[in-house]
This record gives C-alpha cells, structure tokens and sequence, in this order.
C-alpha cells in the first residue's frame, strides 16, 4: 500500500508562473510545452485546472491540466500540448508519487468534480535523464493504457545509413539546385502547401493556425524553426520545428507536387538532421505516424521517415479512472 503522501498540492497560482518554468527548465523531463510561457498562449481556450506540489515551502513538482473539451468530466495533462505528465525537481519518490498521485485524485473529484484523467506520460527521448516514475506507478496502481502513437526517431550518436530511396531523392534535389531558406516571409506561402496537403490526405487542417504558429516562434525564437526549401523561386517543401532540450522535433513538414518529383522534402530533412547532430541534440523525432487514437497506422509514412535512419518511439496516453485510484488499496 503507498504511503500517506507528504507533500500539499496547490492550484497553480499564477504569481508563481516564474517557479513553475524554473522548475521546468531544471527538471529531468520538462520541456518549453510544459511551461508556463507555453500553456499560457492558449489564453481561455482552455479551462486551466494546473496543480502544484509543494514539500514545507519548496515547489519540487507539478502537473499541467486542463478541462477536457469533449468531456467536461475529463481532465487532460495536457490538450494544449504534444505530451504533459509530472514534472518534478527529482526528490519525489516512487513510492511517495504513488501516494501523492491517489491526493491528486482526490483533488481533481473535489475540486474540478472530474471522473478520469488523460495522462500524457513524456517520452523517454524527451528526458535529459531517465524518469519513469510515473509509469511505474501506474502499473502498481493499475492504471490502464488509453492510447499508444508510434514515432519514427533517429538516435544522432549513432550513424545509421540512408536507404537507398532517401539517397536517390538527395541526389535528385542537388540536381535542381534547391536552395534552404529560414525567411518567415515564406511562412504563409508553406501553409497554403500545408493544409492543401492535410486536407487532402487526412482531411484535416494543421493544429495551429498561421497566426498561431507566428505568435509562438516570437514567444520562443530558441525553440521554434522554420525552414524552407525555395525552388523557381517557389516553396517547394518546409518544416517547423520545435528544438528541445534533447531532441529536435518536426511539428510540420510536407511538400508540393514540385518538391516531391525534386526531393526537396528529403533535402530539408537531411539539412535540419545534421544540424541538430552538430549541436549536440540526441535526437531528431519525426513525430507520430498513427491515427484514429493510434489505433491505424500509416505504413507509408512511417516508412518515409524510417527510411532516413530512424527507429520506432512510442507515446502512451494513460486514463485514470480517479474513483477507483483513491480507493485502490
């Protein structure tokens, strides 16, 4: 049985926002998406339900949440971001997280009046050192397995070759004389690409708007890339990405009917690969490949992006049913 939880957990206050991203940037796992500076550019999109642990006067952990939009039973950690789960200073124990994750739900049924909890455990790429804390726990309290994504990722310590597909289409965009340009002033003409290419693939529109995705990369010039591949003086494939401590992520990335005959995709690919592994990143993280709560998989873009050099990283989204957490023994 957990021990009786030694820390008090706080709504998030927002005169401690300060805290909260310094507590970020130190800990194992916590990366731009979990601070405040991050979440706060939702504005009231989302109903903010944050908590924060404290030991006596110190803060040493902390959980993003918010109000599920399908359901306002549901808390989710958190909707605004790729991933959010527990982020701590390192002193919070297994044994103690298992009890103070049985006061979190005692606080999400009192406070919020919320039946479950969607967690989005961070993935291992993302930590600067390994903590699974949380996973642990939820295995020790039952805690079930809602969804698992599958990334295509590329360990840059190790130099693993190009198929023979990906080097072709190399060679074929050093043919056309593609030239790279990071000019935001192409940014609008990318997102016409853009959300051509989802509708018509996906039938979706990109997550953020080119407003949106202008309004972040302001708030976060360290973090946020744009780079464009500029062919008969037209964007002819780009990407977005979002470097992390670890890892350089690609938030967006496609191509035109030009740029895919060219192989300009495969050029920028290549470009932002051996940049993030000549400034130390460990890896370079296609993002998810899976749909329908990941329950389909797109076989061809998996292997798109496997073909680069990568292998197969999960993300796992677990569901906790916060009655049956508190009264588990």
């Amino acid at each position: 049985m957990p021990e009786q939880s030694i820390y008090s957990i706080k709504n998030h206050d927002a005169t401690n926002s300060e805290l909260w991203d310094k507590l970020v940037e130190e800990s194992a796992t916590g990366t731009f998406l979990h601070s405040r500076k991050f979440l706060s550019y939702h504005g009231n999109r989302f109903e903010d339900c944050s908590l924060e642990f404290w030991r006596a006067d110190r803060l040493v952990g902390l959980l993003p949440l918010a109000r599920s939009k399908q359901s306002p039973e549901i808390l989710v950690s958190h909707p605004g971001s790729t991933f959010g789960g527990l982020i701590q200073d390192g002193t919070i124990q297994p044994i103690e997280f298992m009890a103070l994750l049985k006061d979190i739900g005692s606080v999400c049924m009192e406070s919020f009046n919320c039946r479950k909890l969607q967690y989005k455990a961070v993935p291992h790429i993302y930590h600067k050192t390994p903590d699974e804390t949380d996973i642990y726990a939820f295995f020790r309290l039952a805690v079930s397995v809602k969804r698992v994504d599958l990334s295509a990722t590329i360990d840059l310590e190790q130099e693993k070759d190009m198929s023979q597909r990906r080097l072709r289409c190399l060679r074929n965009a050093k043919r056309n004389n593609i030239e790279e340009s990071s000019c935001a002033d192409r940014l609008e003409e990318f997102w016409e690409l853009l959300i051509a290419n989802l509708m018509s693939r996906h039938g979706v529109q990109p997550v953020h708007s080119v407003e949106e995705i202008t309004k972040l990369a302001k708030r976060f010039p360290e973090n946020i890339e744009f780079t464009f591949a500029i062919q008969q003086n037209r964007v002819a494939a780009g990407m977005v990405n979002f470097h992390h401590k670890t890892v350089t992520h690609a938030q967006y990335m496609g191509s035109n009917e030009l740029g895919k005959k060219s192989g300009a995709l495969d050029m920028l690919v290549a470009n932002v690969i051996g940049r993030s592994r000549s400034q130390g990143l460990r890896y370079f993280d296609f993002g998810i490949s899976t749909e329908h709560q990941g329950l389909y998989l797109n076989q061809g873009l998996h292997r798109f992006k496997s073909e680069f050099g990568g292998g197969s990283t999960i993300y796992q989204m677990f569901e906790i049913d916060l009655e049956r957490l508190v009264l588990h023994s």
